[in-house]
């Protein structure tokens, strides 16, 4: 070794060499290892011969040192790259002849470059390979700027190789030389055109195509050089999924540049279907003071499908939108840059025509949705396209040769003008000097080097024929996509009513009439009346009447646009009855599934009346709300599974001639009107009050027989009403995006950011419900009444009110002989159920015979007006309901949204007719603080028993219950006995005396309660809690008693524990329970926000029993539990219900299930488990918005069953990044249970204990939460035996191992030598680590780190859900899930069942042990060997370590090591087939095996 001048030892260089060359092995090998044993690929060694120029590579750098700012004069004026091309330009490059075509014949002369001289912005010259300006006029921004930068790259990378020019540039947008300013003939002939530069070119111009700016970097909008932003997009394509991206249209952009943008930003908005696009504007001068945080090109790979459109010309944005992996739907384009004309239609791009941009997008993407694998090929091949055919040594190439083929076509001597300067990339970057975007992006596309590989071979150019081939194949793809969006529409057209013959068919009852055909109307209005015939009105529930519309395309054929069906049980008087407007059902037409609104409404009024010759007015119209859900009223089937049941003795109708009759005592009647526009778009006027008149008070209220069925068709409006516009929001807490047409039915989101809270609404609202979509309701809250009118003689009245709104009534609670009533009663109608144009608030006095009418109040819904949320409660005011009686009620009534904190205390209109209305109620529940209670009980003294007892020797024992709980100590042997047990406890707050009994047998010596306050409290154990007396007392004393019976305890809560009542890996808090101690020590990490969205497709909880579920959710994290409001008798429940929690330790669990609300007509039926859903924190990222549908799976004793899915929003948002990152080096659990630790068996009975107390408490709320509930959510019965959990962990077990067998099964076939290649470089590597075994660790930590690197692709996106392959659930025998559903301690099956299961479980528990007794016995041979049991072999083992301590100490460790190696992976050749010694004497030492019984 040699020392350094400071006295150190240096290594020698060739160690260092050594080391490096052996680190570089390592990875290579250590790679490869890892794709050959855990990843199960294959990597391909392939050998890679790498060409080295024998020339002198010429490194032309940036030289700002000189002051002078003037351009070096050693720049190389010429270079021959030494590889020379193998490979023949993109299509594109076809182009340029044709582009220098028109020049071909006459050259260019100075008079013809002096023409175009005008239109130009600056003029180039290059002579000699320098470059020349004369700027004529100042370009918009840079582009200038980075044009010629471009040009001066080029001239530094192919020096020598672009011809001596003069050229002329325009910047502006659109071309400048137009084919209709030249003819070739005639006395004004002005033949040839000037020849001009340009970015753009048109099928009417001449501008020479040339790339623009940007490739180089555009500063102003933050566009990198193309080179970092291909880098930069190829990572976002790998980073969001085409499977994963929002399946919509996005553009993003200035609209005010031109008609056509402003034009698709139109399609934003439709009524009639959702427009599939997500279009949003791009406000530049806001972009630069946010620092351009939201206009990254990268960040926009988010969709799908990618839309381009041209501005005032061609757009620079068509590369980076085609480079995205989307599927690019290109606005056709009149103008063309110099690549994109060689792409073609469907195979790179998809076609949009402009005039049906709105139409032709919604189709594209509806076609994509559908044609996945073709979409995405479609996107794949345009972004292959822009990132192998555009890099940036292709782009120079198309500029080389364009001089080159312009150079050609000079017929002029190029001279440099006298005010022209020199440029060059010194005097253009050097003066830059405040490090800003400009100079950044000249340094990132700055040549440094000449091309050592030439320019790609030039194509030839297409021939005539060719041509006309290539663009005839361009115009038939388009038409192909022209054709089918045409048949789309043609047939989805006549869904939207676009001019057609419509007429409608009604049936009711076997009887069938049909309107007159409105010709090419797509609004028509009839204002027709017919009546049907009820022929029994006692089966009236059973009856429906169908309406179906029509299109009458010829004489003899008709298509059905739509029907809707209105059940018997809808029908009202006619002094209720009002125009509705029915949402057509759609049929299944089309080739496509989609999930959109219902196209069409058709309004109708339907009365029966006993009078078929009443006189039916002319209805005001009412303001029809525009939103963005279609409609589904209560008496519309939305499947053919609802339909109501028909009479069994009805038969299909027939159709009939309707004739004049007298009229008949049972009658339809039908008179359509017209509704206009502007009576419709009025703005809402302030509330006004409808009084009823005395004679209305009296008449409205009495039900009318059911004798006449009367119809009133008002209007068919297939074509969407106009936008309706909303003012404008500064305060608003929904995010801003598009208006976006939500799908009816229901559609769950799998991944990305769709627009929650958005949307074209009725009413404008503010909420902080940002990630639930708001839903509208009528409030009606009825506060009290008071001097109300008697309507009884005898002066009683027992109030209560009414409510109505079309077929629902709500009633309040009645009270008995009270003039002054207080309900604090509130009512919400859902949107779907607001069938009426009026809410009538009614009092009634309760009555034997029939309840008398008091008076009413009538509302206006279009006065009503509308609450914000953040706005304060509307107040209820006095109203009048008896205008000759008196009589006041305080009300209020407003429109609000789930938002309202009315809505928590709310009777919703589905759940009118439920009898224990409570039980729907959503609530926000908080669990009480559980303790737990330590309790030492030492000894007693003075016990006394009874004197005819004295014979028997005591036995005394302690009882020690705190409420269930109770446990009892071992009997002691006299009276002053000492047992020295601890016992512990669960305790809730509000806590519950602590009892305290001494029994013999069975008599009680002494009780004795002591309160809480008297306990004192322990947060750690570092405090002693002194041992304290406790004086019994007996309850009847009849003996003598000489001294006082005392009991000694230690006794103290213990704050310093988390009471566990979840699984530890389950769990969603681990706070001690002491308030102080919580507060003191563990800060808030970050919020975490749940919208419960809802649910699809639930099945029936309990089969059989119940022909609908009633489902509500409910979502525990720490202590506060959430229950959303029950949806009744609905498949498809909407909760769209926000949350929000605190979070303290990023490792917990939120969980949220469904269930089926069994107590909403009374009884003590159980709520039925659907499923629920688990979400670990640490899984989420910050900030993310996870929408997400996730499987509703139930394991019952039949096997696993999908129960629907639930539609979850989840936010998790990060308050504090470094207090998050600290948690994961802190203990999980508090300081206590590492110190004092509680055994398992005990853990899990006071788990057990902590649940019991949580459903007690929790279960006296209202509305309750019920005890099966608490153990479904915190998964109370986990612990219990089954083999299909056994067989599941056993099987993780192996999957965890997995990796180390594979390793011991890799190292197997390194020793047999399988693959000799294999077993030379681990011999190899083998060597290097005994040579150098401080690489040992650093390697392996160096391996550690690129494994996670190469995980990092594969990491799971989304939030993980119930996996029934990895529970075993799939392939589960029934009788293992009949033992797993038992009843447990006592079994609910034959005994002969139970003694079989006893059999089973004794046979695995024998497999068990044998492999414990072999594990055992292994270790008893290892402990033999210095043990004498067996003589020989100790001697044998003694005389082996005498003698390798001798050779050990005089032979080298290395040595050994690297022999003991290579002795372990020695070729088969020098095997022998047996065993080695030293196994065969292990195997022969003895073990305790044969001591064993």
């Amino acid at each position: 070794m040699k020392m350094n001048s400071k006295g150190f030892k240096q290594k020698p260089r060739s160690k260092v060499v050594i080391s490096f060359f052996t680190v570089f092995f390592i990875l290579i090998l250590g790679a490869w290892m890892h794709m050959f044993v855990i990843g199960k690929n294959k990597i391909q060694m392939m050998a890679t011969s790498i060409v080295a120029s024998t020339k002198k590579t010429i490194k032309i750098p940036l030289n700002c040192k000189d002051t002078t700012q003037t351009c070096p004069l050693n720049y190389p004026s010429r270079f021959k790259p030494a590889i020379s091309s193998s490979e023949t330009c993109p299509d594109y490059f076809r182009w340029i002849h044709q582009d220098l075509k028109v020049w071909q014949e006459t050259g260019i002369t100075r008079e013809t470059l002096e023409r175009a001289k005008p239109n130009a912005h600056f003029r180039l010259v290059i002579k000699s390979g320098r470059l020349y300006l004369h700027q004529y006029d100042k370009c918009y921004q840079t582009r200038d700027v980075f044009t010629i930068w471009g040009i001066l790259q080029l001239l530094k990378m192919y020096p020598g190789q672009v011809p001596d020019l003069e050229l002329l540039f325009l910047c502006h947008d659109q071309p400048g030389i137009w084919k209709k300013d030249f003819t070739q003939e005639g006395p004004n002939a002005t033949w040839p055109p000037p020849p001009l530069f340009h970015y753009c070119s048109h099928r009417d111009a001449y501008d020479i195509v040339f790339p623009d700016w940007s490739f180089w970097g555009w500063p102003e909008v933050n566009v990198k050089e193309w080179t970092t932003l291909q880098v930069a997009i190829r990572e976002a394509n790998e980073r969001v999924r085409w499977k994963d991206r929002v399946q919509y249209a996005h553009w993003k952009g200035n609209s005010y540049v031109s008609q056509e943008r402003r034009d698709l930003m139109q399609c934003n908005f439709s009524d009639k279907y959702d427009p599939m696009v997500h279009l949003y504007e791009q406000d530049w001068e806001k972009e630069r003071e946010n620092g351009f945080k939201s206009s990254n090109l990268e960040d926009q790979c988010t969709h799908r499908y990618k839309i381009y459109i041209e501005g005032r010309a061609w757009s620079v944005s068509k590369k980076y939108i085609l480079a995205c992996d989307s599927m690019a739907l290109l606005v056709k384009p009149e103008f063309f840059d110099f690549f994109g004309r060689s792409m073609v239609p469907m195979e790179h791009y998809w076609p949009i025509r402009h005039q049906e941009s709105c139409r032709d997008l919604k189709f594209a993407v509806e076609w994509g949705n559908n044609n996945t694998e073709k979409a995405q090929e479609i996107g794949r091949r345009g972004s292959e396209y822009m990132m192998k055919r555009l890099e940036m040594k292709y782009v120079y190439d198309y500029m080389l040769y364009v001089l080159q083929g312009y150079g050609k076509l000079m017929r002029l001597d190029v001279t440099v003008p006298d005010n022209a300067t020199e440029v060059c990339s010194e005097t253009m970057a050097c003066p830059i000097t405040d490090g800003g975007l400009i100079r950044q992006c000249m340094d990132d596309s700055l040549v440094t080097y000449p091309s050592v590989k030439a320019a790609c071979d030039l194509p030839q150019p297409y021939g005539d024929d060719e041509l006309k081939r290539f663009l005839k194949n361009q115009e038939s793809a388009e038409r192909h996509v022209e054709k089918l969006t045409n048949d789309y529409w043609e047939v989805i057209s006549a869904r939207l009513g676009d001019g057609v013959n419509s007429f409608v068919e009604l049936r009711f009852d076997d009887q069938k009439v049909k309107t007159t055909t409105k010709l090419d109307d797509s609004s028509p209005v009839w204002n027709e009346r017919f009546s049907f015939n009820i022929s029994d009105t006692e089966d009236l529930s059973n009856l429906v009447l169908e309406a179906y519309v029509y299109n009458k395309t010829s004489n003899v054929t008709t298509s059905c646009l739509g029907k809707i069906r209105i059940l018997g049980t809808a029908f009202v008087p006619y002094s209720e009855a009002v125009g509705l407007h029915y949402p057509l059902e759609k049929e299944k037409w089309s080739v496509f599934s989609f999930g959109s609104t219902v196209r069409g409404e058709l309004t109708l009024k339907v009365f029966i009346t006993d009078n078929p010759s009443v006189k039916i007015p002319t209805p005001n119209p009412r303001k029809k709300l525009a939103s963005n859900t279609s409609h589904s009223l209560h008496n519309i089937p939305a499947s053919e599974k609802t339909k109501p049941r028909l009479r069994k003795t009805q038969e299909p109708p027939q159709p009939q001639t309707l004739s004049p009759q007298p009229p008949q005592p049972q009658t339809l009647f039908s008179q359509p009107q017209t509704l206009s526009r502007q009576q419709q778009m009025l703005s809402p006027q302030p509330p006004q009050l409808q009084t009823l008149s005395p004679q209305q008070q009296m008449l409205s209220p009495q039900p009318l027989q059911p004798h006449t069925l009367s119809t009133q068709q008002q209007m068919l409006s297939p074509q969407p009403s106009k936008p309706q516009t909303l003012s404008p929001q500064p305060q608003t807490l929904f995010p801003q995006q598009p208006p976006v047409m939500e799908a009816a039915p229901f559609q769950p989101v799998k991944y990305g950011s769709p627009v929650l809270g958005g949307g074209v609404r009725a009413r404008t609202t503010i909420t902080a419900h940002d990630l639930v979509e708001p839903m509208e309701y009528l409030f009606v809250k009825i506060v009290k009444a008071r001097n109300l009118p008697t309507m009884d003689p005898t002066g009683s009245l027992d109030p209560y009110v009414e409510v109505k709104l079309g077929n629902f009534t709500a009633t309040t609670t009645q009270f008995e002989k009270n003039k002054n009533p207080v309900w604090n009663e509130v009512f919400a109608f859902t949107k779907s159920d607001q069938q009426a144009n009026f809410v009538d608030v009614i009092v009634m006095d309760k009555a034997v015979m029939k309840d008398k009418f008091v008076g009413s109040i009538r509302f206006d819904l279009n006065e009503i007006p509308t609450r914000v949320a953040t706005d304060s409660p509307i107040a209820p005011q006095w109203y009048i309901v008896n205008h000759e009686r008196g009589g006041e009620v305080m009300l209020s009534v407003w429109f609000g949204t789930q938002a309202d904190e009315a809505f928590s205390d709310a009777t919703y209109s589905d759940a009118l007719n439920a009898v224990n209305k409570s039980s729907v109620y959503s609530k926000v529940y908080h669990s009480p603080r559980l303790w737990y209670l330590r309790v030492n009980v030492i000894e007693a003294q003075d016990l006394v028993i009874k004197p005819d007892r004295t014979r028997f020797p005591p036995n005394p024992y302690v009882n020690i219950k705190l409420g269930s709980q109770m446990v009892r100590t071992k009997p002691g042997q006299s009276l002053n006995p000492k047992w020295n047990e601890e016992f512990t406890f669960v305790a809730a707050e509000p806590f519950e005396d602590l009892e305290i009994s001494i029994q013999d047998r069975e008599e009680t010596l002494g009780t004795a309660k002591i309160r809480f306050d008297e306990i004192e409290t322990r947060v750690d154990d570092n405090r002693i809690v002194p041992n304290r007396w406790f004086s019994l007392a007996l309850e009847r004393q009849t003996r003598v008693r000489f001294a006082t019976t005392r009991i000694l305890l230690n006794v103290c809560l213990e704050g310093g524990y988390h009471v566990l009542n979840e699984s530890t890996y389950n769990s969603s808090d681990f706070r001690p329970s002491m308030k102080e101690v919580r507060n003191r020590h563990e800060q808030s990490v970050g919020v975490l926000e749940l919208g419960i969205l809802g649910a699809e497709g639930l099945s029936l909880s309990r089969d059989g029993k119940k022909e609908t579920v009633d489902a509500y959710c409910v979502a525990k994290y720490g202590t506060k539990w959430v229950r959303t409001r029950t949806v009744m008798n609905s498949l498809n429940p909407r909760f769209n219900e926000q949350y929000t929690w605190e979070v303290y330790e990023p490792a917990t669990v939120i969980t949220i299930g469904v269930f089926d609300n069994n107590g909403t007509n009374g009884g003590n039926i159980k709520d039925g488990k659907i499923g629920k859903v688990r979400v670990r924190i640490s899984t989420l990222e910050s900030g993310r918005l996870y929408t997400n549908s996730h499987p509703l799976l139930v394991l019952r004793p039949s096997g696993v069953k999908n129960m629907g899915e639930l539609h979850l929003a989840i936010r998790f948002t990060c308050t504090s990044m470094f207090q998050m990152l600290l948690h994961y080096w802190k203990p999980l659990l508090p300081k206590m249970h590492y110190v004092r630790p509680l055994k398992v068996v005990q853990q899990e009975i006071l788990r057990e204990h902590a649940v019991n107390l949580v459903a007690a408490r929790l279960s006296r709320a209202e509305p309750p939460l019920r005890k099966e509930v608490i153990e479904y959510i915190t998964d109370s019965n986990s612990h219990f035996w089954s083999i299909r959990k056994s067989r599941a962990n056993l099987y993780r077990l192996r999957s965890v191992f997995s990796g180390l067998l594979g390793t011991g099964e890799w190292f197997q076939d390194i020793c047999t030598w399988k693959k000799p290649v294999a077993s030379t470089a681990v011999h190899v590597l083998y060597l290097a680590f005994v040579c150098l075994p401080e690489m040992i660790l650093p390697i392996i930590s160096l391996w550690l780190f690129m494994l996670g690197v190469w995980n990092y692709r594969l990491r799971p996106r989304q939030p993980q859900h119930m996996d029934t392959s990895l529970s075993f659930a799939d392939n589960v025998h029934p009788e293992e899930l009949t033992e797993e559903f038992d009843t447990f301690p006592f079994s609910s099956q034959d005994p002969g069942v139970v003694k079989m299961r006893y059999e089973r479980l004794r046979s695995i528990a024998g497999r068990a042990q044998t492999l414990v007794g072999d594990i055992a016995g292994q270790g008893e041979r290892v402990q033999a060997l210095l043990s004498w049991r067996d003589p020989r072999a100790t001697s044998i083992f003694m005389v082996v370590c005498l003698v390798s301590s001798v050779v050990l100490y005089v032979v080298p460790f290395k040595v050994f090591v690297l022999l003991a190696g290579l002795y372990i992976m020695r070729h088969p050749r020098l095997r022998r087939k047996t065993p080695p010694g030293l196994v065969n004497f292990f195997k022969r030492l003895p073990a305790k095996t044969d001591c064993m019984l």
